[in-house]
This record gives C-alpha cells, sequence and structure tokens, in this order.
C-alpha cells in the first residue's frame, strides 16, 4: 500500500529466494510530479470523489458484466515474441477467469481470508476487438514487424497504425522484452497507464511475450497473472504494498481490505503465515493471493471487494475514459457485440505458410452483423468445404491456393475470396547440400538466395568491392537513410538431410565502417524449420563486431580484402527438429550509418576461421575442371579430401611438407563424374573448403 505517485504500474521479475530487485516507479512518478506539480491535488479530489461514490452506492447492487473491447499489437521480428492467436486465445481465458472469480484455483486461498469473504467477482469481461480503428474486420490482433520489439519502450506506440482510439480498445502492446532502467536489477516485464494519468500517446499495456497466457512460450510460474495484474493497474488499482506499514490512508492504495504489505517483495516466495506489518489495526498477515501483489502468479487467485468498487467507480464515472471503453454504442462500434445487420465476411489463420501436410488453422473474423450460417471452400487441402466456425485443414501438395469464406443471416450474406491466400512448400528443401553464394551474378539469378518483400530497404550487387573479388551484396545505408530501415536476404528451401550426423555451419563475411556520429547498423541471422512459418534468432552482430576496419569514415566502401570479418553460425542445433526443409534470412537493420556489405555466403559441414590461409596461401585451378586440379597450398596443409554431395570422401592425398614453401600439386580427378565437389584443406588446426566444379 503506498500514496498514489505513480505513472506506471511496474511488475518486476525476481529470485524467490533472494530478491534484488528495484522498482522504477518512484524515479518515473518524481519526474511527472515534476512536470505536473498540480497532480497532487487532482489526486487528492479524485480520491475524494471516489470515497463520496462509494458511501453513496448500494454495495449489494448487482450488474451485468463490463464489457471491455481489447486488441493485442504484436510487435515483433519475427522470432518467439511473434506469439500464436492461441496464447493470446489463452490470456484472455485467464483474464476473463480471474476478472469474474472463474478462475479454478480460487479455492486456494487460505482459510484466514476465506473467512472474511472479501474475495470478490470484478465483473469484467474481455473481448477480442472484430472492427479496427478503420472499421475494417478484424481478430483483434494486430501484428507488427519492428526491431522495437527489444528493449522495448514507449515508442513502440507511435508505430504506424497501433495508436487504436484508447477511448474504444484496451491496447495490449507485446513484445519481446522492456528497457531496463540501469539503476535497476531484476527483469521488467510489463507496465500499464493509471486511468487518471493517460492520453491517446501513452495509453495501454505493454507487456513481455513470454508472459501471455499459459501456453506457447509462456512462462509457466507466470500462470497469465502478468495480464491480470496490468489490467488491475489500467482499471486504476495499485500495489498493496504502496506505503509500506504506513498507518496514514493517504498513503496506502486507497483499498481498506487489502492488509498493507511492508516492502515491494515481502511476498515473493508466498510465505505461509507471512505478516511484513504488525501494526495495522486489525494485524492481519499478509494477503499474498491478490493479483495486485508481487507474489508468484500461480500464488495469485484473487481481487477484494474493496477492489471491485474502486475499479467499479472507474468504469462508471463521468470524468475518466473507461466508462467510454464499455458504453453500449463502443461496443457494437467495435464488433464485441453484433449488431442487427448482415455480416461481412473476413478470416485469418494461424500462418499464411506451412510445409505440405502440416495443418493450418482458420478463424472465422467476420464482423458488423451476427453470423448464422457460414461455407468454407479450401481449393487444394484435404476437406474442400465445412461450416465449421474453426476448421483445420491439411494441404497435402505444394503450391498456392484459394480461400473462400461465405457468411450470411436473415439480413443478407456477403463473400470473401482470396486468391494464393495459403503458400504450402515442400517437405523436402529444393536446395540440397552444400551452398555457396559469391555475388559474382546479378541478385536475380542466384538460385538459392533472394531479396525478401518484407524488408524496407533493398539489398543490391556492389561491382566495386569485394572479397577476393570486385563483387558483393550491399544494404546501402546513409546519414539520410531512416533509422530501422530493415534489408532482408532470404534463401529458398534447402536441404540439409545429407549432412546428418556432420557438423552443418553457415559462414559469411562483412565489411561495414562507423560513420563520422557514431552510428550502428546490426545484423542478425534467423533459422526457419517450418517453412518459414516462424524465425529463430541464431546470430547477432552491430557496429564494431561487422568490421575490421577501425577508422571512422563517410560513405565508406571496402577496398581490400583485410576490411572483411569472417562470421561463422553453428546451425546443427537448430536443424534438430528439420534438415529437410529449412530457410536461412539474414537482416541488416540501418541506423543512419554506413553501409554494410556482405559477400561468401557458405553453407557447409565446414568451418574456417583462418580467413589469411583460406584466401592468400590456397590456389585451385582450373574450376571448373576436366581430369587435373592445380592445387597451390600453404606450408601447413597435410591432407586435401574431395567430397561428393553426399558427404562422401571420394579422393583423400595427404601431405607432409618440412620446409616453409607453397606446396604445389597435381590432383586427379578422371574418375569423378560431372558435378559439384566440395575440397577440404585441412591443417594441423584449421580446416577449410572451396567448391568444385568438375565439367567434361
Amino acid at each position: 500500500m503506498k500514496k498514489i505517485t505513480v505513472l506506471l504500474g511496474l511488475l518486476i521479475a525476481f529470485n524467490a529466494q533472494h530478491v534484488v530487485a528495484q522498482c522504477l516507479t518512484d524515479q518515473v512518478s518524481d519526474q511527472y510530479h515534476a512536470n505536473h506539480p498540480e497532480h497532487a491535488d487532482e489526486i487528492e479530489k479524485m480520491e475524494e470523489q471516489i470515497t463520496h461514490w462509494k458511501e453513496s452506492r448500494d454495495q449489494n447492487v448487482r450488474r451485468a458484466n463490463y464489457i471491455i473491447p481489447v486488441v493485442f499489437h504484436v510487435i515483433h521480428s519475427s522470432g518467439v515474441e511473434n506469439i500464436s492467436k492461441e496464447q493470446i486465445l489463452d490470456q484472455i481465458r485467464v483474464m476473463n477467469e480471474d476478472f469474474q472469480m472463474l478462475n479454478a484455483d480460487k479455492g486456494n486461498l487460505r482459510t484466514y481470508f476465506k473467512n472474511k469473504n472479501i474475495a470478490a467477482n470484478l465483473g469484467v469481461e474481455f473481448r477480442l476487438a472484430k472492427i479496427d480503428d478503420q472499421g475494417n474486420c478484424t481478430d483483434g490482433i494486430n501484428r507488427v514487424y519492428s526491431n522495437l520489439t527489444f528493449n522495448s519502450g514507449e515508442a513502440v506506440k507511435s508505430l504506424p497504425g497501433v495508436q487504436w482510439d484508447y477511448k474504444k480498445y484496451l491496447n495490449i502492446y507485446v513484445v519481446n522484452n522492456l528497457a531496463q532502467d540501469p539503476s535497476q536489477q531484476g527483469t521488467l516485464l510489463g507496465y500499464a497507464r493509471f486511468p487518471w494519468q493517460t492520453n491517446q500517446f501513452t495509453d495501454g499495456i505493454l507487456i513481455r511475450s513470454d508472459r501471455v497466457g499459459t501456453i506457447g512460450t509462456a512462462v509457466g510460474s507466470g500462470a497469465g497473472r502478468t495480464m491480470t495484474h496490468e489490467v488491475g493497474h489500467w482499471l486504476g488499482l495499485m500495489h498493496p504494498f504502496q506505503g509500506g506499514c504506513s498507518t496514514n490512508n493517504n498513503s496506502t492504495d486507497r483499498v481498506d481490505d487489502t492488509p498493507p504489505v511492508g516492502s515491494t517483495f515481502a511476498n515473493s516466495d508466498c510465505p505461509a503465515n507471512g505478516n511484513s506489518c504488525s501494526n495495522d489495526v486489525p494485524n492481519e498477515i499478509d494477503l499474498w493471493e491478490n493479483y495486485m501483489d508481487y507474489s508468484r502468479g500461480t500464488c495469485q487467485v484473487m481481487f477484494t471487494k474493496g477492489q471491485k468498487t474502486r475499479t467499479d467507480f472507474f468504469l462508471t464515472s463521468g470524468s475518466y475514459t473507461r466508462r467510454l471503453n464499455v458504453s453500449q454504442s463502443n461496443l457494437e462500434a467495435t464488433g464485441v457485440v453484433a449488431a442487427n445487420d448482415k455480416p461481412v465476411a473476413s478470416f485469418t489463420s494461424d500462418t499464411r505458410v506451412v510445409c505440405a501436410g502440416n495443418p493450418v488453422a482458420y478463424y472465422d473474423a467476420s464482423c458488423k452483423g451476427m453470423v448464422a450460417n457460414r461455407l468454407w471452400t479450401f481449393d487444394g487441402a484435404d476437406i474442400s468445404s465445412t461450416n465449421a466456425e474453426k476448421p483445420v485443414v491439411i494441404y497435402n501438395t505444394p503450391g498456392l491456393y484459394k480461400v473462400i469464406l461465405t457468411v450470411s443471416n436473415t439480413n443478407g450474406s456477403s463473400t470473401s475470396t482470396v486468391d494464393q491466400y495459403i503458400e504450402v512448400r515442400p517437405n523436402n528443401g529444393t536446395f540440397i547440400g552444400y551452398v555457396q553464394v559469391d555475388f559474382e551474378k546479378p541478385i536475380g539469378d542466384i538460385p538459392e538466395f533472394f531479396p525478401s518483400d518484407i524488408g524496407t530497404g533493398d539489398f543490391k550487387i556492389s561491382s566495386n568491392a569485394g572479397l577476393e573479388s570486385s563483387s558483393s551484396l550491399f544494404a546501402g545505408i546513409s546519414s539520410s537513410t531512416p533509422k530501422g530501415t530493415k534489408f532482408v536476404y532470404e534463401s529458398k528451401d534447402l536441404n540439409a538431410k545429407y549432412l546428418r550426423g556432420l557438423p552443418k555451419y553457415l559462414t559469411f563475411s562483412t565489411s561495414w565502417a562507423p560513420d563520422i556520429n557514431g552510428e550502428e547498423e546490426e545484423l542478425k541471422v534467423l533459422v526457419s524449420t517450418d517453412c518459414g512459418a516462424n524465425w529463430q534468432q541464431r546470430f547477432y552482430r552491430f557496429g564494431g563486431g561487422l568490421t575490421r576496419v577501425t577508422a571512422t569514415n563517410s560513405s565508406f566502401v571496402p577496398s581490400s580484402d583485410a576490411d572483411w570479418r569472417l562470421h561463422f553460425v553453428n546451425l546443427s542445433s537448430s536443424l534438430q527438429d528439420n534438415d529437410s526443409n529449412y530457410r536461412i534470412r539474414i537482416e541488416v537493420t540501418a541506423f543512419g550509418g554506413n553501409s554494410v556489405y556482405l559477400d561468401n555466403i557458405n553453407i557447409s559441414q565446414f568451418l574456417s576461421n583462418n580467413i589469411e590461409l583460406q584466401k592468400d596461401a590456397t590456389k585451385m585451378y582450373p574450376n571448373p575442371a576436366t581430369s587435373l586440379l592445380n592445387l597451390e597450398m600453404a606450408p601447413g596443409v597435410r591432407k586435401v579430401e574431395v567430397l561428393n554431395m553426399m558427404s562422401q570422401t571420394v579422393i583423400s592425398q595427404s601431405f607432409n611438407s618440412s620446409n616453409n614453401s607453397v606446396i604445389k600439386h597435381q590432383l586427379d580427378i578422371n574418375a569423378l563424374e560431372n558435378g559439384v565437389y566440395m575440397v577440404r584443406f585441412i591443417t594441423d588446426n584449421n580446416t577449410f573448403a572451396q567448391k568444385l566444379v568438375v565439367n567434361r
């Protein structure tokens, strides 16, 4: 219980055995009061209004549930934070159970508080919006691709298309993680705006993706209660430890039936008979079962009647906008209550890209009228038509397929037809075994990779900069490039099943230089093993990690091989689930610095960490070859092996040079059939490889 001197309701993760965390609330509050010195008087007037309202209100009057339209803005970079619709629906379930006292664990409330009869049904129901801020049908989930999902904060609310009217919707922003205050220990999980300190540009809840719901990527110990806690703040509830053990009512959470808590994390491990304050009258044990405390989500089971009264005030008071969210006109405007009109057909699915043979779940997202009848039509699926609300179908043949949904009621019907809605990719990738890309040809003629249209910038081929050549791939970036511009280079369907039991590496080289303003670009590598439906980040570098150039330089173009840095990504663990069809994505994000250059992308079982040995001291010619292959190798090379595309060794030659001279050797390849091979050079502490083409 604490004075109402907070701008944000914050929830911080902790170690249950030893809590070492600080709350950012006081710093944020101090800043707010410095900017709004009149705010203290406004709060006291508000609290007086709540007191008068509570005293004049018949507490026994029962009213129907307040319905709140919700939109989840999933801010993602194609990683784990891009949570599924099922996980979001699971969170809605938890919220509805908690706010209506339907949660299965409510019986875990300790006997002392059961006997006091203070647990309350807040009578609030949450529904995903069905009409968006522009009047179109929606499923209440707005997915936005942005790097702001990392170290996130208020800036995500300024992304295009995410500021839905706060007087109509509860805006929930789902991100990968939230930025930490340097003075703060622990992990920030989420925060919300109070009803009395908000506006169109600040309202809503920010929350980590792993604290949404109880399934998928959700952390089990959270039990979905992080969101319950933050929605409590959004409805006007504060922490029970607001003022510690203060007996001054002005320094509490202003709720009479929540016992005071001595400190922020006094109840982090849910002590059976914990009593952090002994000066309250009557002297009560701590109520860590309350959703607004900092106890584990699996311990929390209830709101109190006093908290219900407080949320009722904000949902009905003409002085605060929460009453507009639950108005009948708004419920119809956001589609959570169907109007008396014909339905407008609309649908979504859990994916738009799928491997052949995997299921796709569809959802009827029709709006503006109650659906009495529906008919789905699926081209290419195992089910050609159905009237189910949430059909699940399987596509067994790769291709692009049309989906049709027709809905109707007594007022009329409508149809939504989307050609090439679903892309079905083969279970076995087209490109088998080794991949080598050196950008010596036009970008459209590289069969294994392509510039993805999910980026906002365009990768191009540079004809005047390259590693061991004059060409490379580059993301053209300058001080005028908008920060956050993303360049995406993606592989097509790759197949590494012939490398089973062997290591699998992605290697590539980059070049970049810091600009005069010190801006630093960043690069990520992501891997998908479900045909591109979901992606996992496997590699990250920024700034100096992209280059061997130390001098500050604007309009940078690499001028020598010494300007390049070699990188490697171990793909073995990434491909455990599926190595027959995987994709690689390379993302460069601009921050107004210099262009980023990439060259020599290789995917094989070989790893070289000695770039000088590979590029300067080893030569192999001619290539393509016919009968004899000329080798010029550094003295350190002890063995040369030629492997076919099945990773089988077809030629092996050992060397034992006792001097420091370059080894020159002719390798007889007459026994090899036409095709692509890998020539592996082995030293005492290093292995690297080059591609060989035999063509007679």
